[in-house]
């Protein structure tokens, strides 16, 4: 996929749109493809903001693993590590950026009212949805930087059984043990 996307780019020839600041930091011809990318660019935004995004984005789950479910044990693994990522680069968002984030199998959750009123728990124990999130977000500065990360630590679908004939896909959000 990285490399579909780095030819892509030189093909395009679309370098001049990659932003000077992405560019400093992966101008080697290998590593431009990043800047195309939010999880490499993310660091590199000066400007406040709020990012929403699944834990377990099937668009990407699906390219990265090349089917959807039934997944082996392998590729559980693989979507674990997905979601861990996701989490630990929210988390690791500096001051004037806030995130919140649900452990949703789902991909372009704009098109339903479960991207607006999904709730999610963060650690501290702060249950909100996204459309409240933004509301505060806009309306209190100390709000900026609020991370709302769903946990669900050893959830049911990171402990799928282990024939993989019997692995099934999540239910849409969470982490209840609803399984279609």
């Amino acid at each position: 996929f990285y490399l579909a996307v780095s030819q892509i780019l030189e093909l395009t020839n679309a370098t001049a749109r990659l932003g000077t600041k992405c560019l400093e930091v992966y101008g080697s011809t290998s590593e431009r493809w990043k800047c195309m990318f939010g999880q490499h660019r993310v660091g590199l935004v000066e400007q406040p903001f709020l990012v929403s995004t699944s834990q377990y984005d099937t668009f990407q789950l699906v390219t990265k693993l090349g089917h959807p479910p039934p997944w082996t044990d392998a590729q559980i693994e693989a979507v674990s590590g997905f979601r861990h990522q996701v989490q630990s680069t929210l988390s690791a968002l500096d001051a004037n950026k806030a995130a919140f984030s649900v452990a949703c199998y789902q991909h372009c959750l704009t098109e339903t009212d479960t991207f607006w009123l999904r709730t999610a728990t963060n650690s501290d124990g702060l249950q909100l949805s996204l459309a409240e999130m933004i509301r505060r977000y806009l309306a209190l500065k100390s709000f900026r930087s609020k991370k709302v990360i769903e946990g669900c630590q050893g959830s049911r679908f990171e402990k799928a059984p282990k024939e993989p004939a019997t692995h099934k896909t999540p239910y849409a959000c969470g982490c209840a043990d609803i399984w279609i």
